[in-house]
């Protein structure tokens, strides 16, 4: 039986503008893959649907896990989110670049995940046994996530 444990609520990372779409996949990627986040069985939804006037909506949903011990898991859910989406050109240092611009919405969670069956000796275990390993846990993953947070902030920053 898997017990979900909440460690960050859902938040919003929101930027209306501009945005190289392509690197910003990317980058998040690497940060999860550098991080041992990433399996390719991560994206568990991918939508694209083109809107009146031409414009995209890509909506796409990655769980990202990560084995921390035989019976615990950290897990990072995202959610994609871009409205309007429409290639633009800039000018920049005498070359022109291709951008997009759209309504980029994120939402993020992380939780842990332990396994294993649940039974009264089990619920002893953690909460006298390895209650001070788990706490241990949820810190870790808390300062992971908020430090993935504060870095898709200063990327988004970037473009503005």
């Amino acid at each position: 039986m898997i017990r979900r444990i909440t460690v960050a609520p859902s938040i919003r990372i929101r930027h209306i503008g501009i945005l190289d779409t392509s690197e910003f996949y990317r980058w998040v990627k690497r940060w999860l893959e550098f991080n041992g986040y990433w399996r390719d069985t991560n994206e568990k939804q991918y939508i694209e649907t083109i809107l009146p006037g031409g414009a995209k909506k890509i909506e796409f949903t990655w769980d990202c896990r990560k084995n921390k011990s035989t019976d615990v898991i950290y897990v990072i859910t995202m959610t994609f989110i871009f409205v309007g989406l429409r290639d633009v050109e800039i000018q920049k240092d005498d070359k022109k670049i291709k951008l997009q611009r759209a309504d980029f919405d994120i939402r993020m969670s992380a939780a842990l995940e332990r396994t294993g069956k649940q039974s009264y000796f089990m619920e002893i275990y953690e909460r006298f046994i390895i209650k001070k390993r788990i706490e241990e846990y949820k810190v870790d993953l808390y300062d992971k996530f908020y430090g993935l947070v504060e870095e898709i902030k200063e990327f988004l920053n970037v473009y503005t």
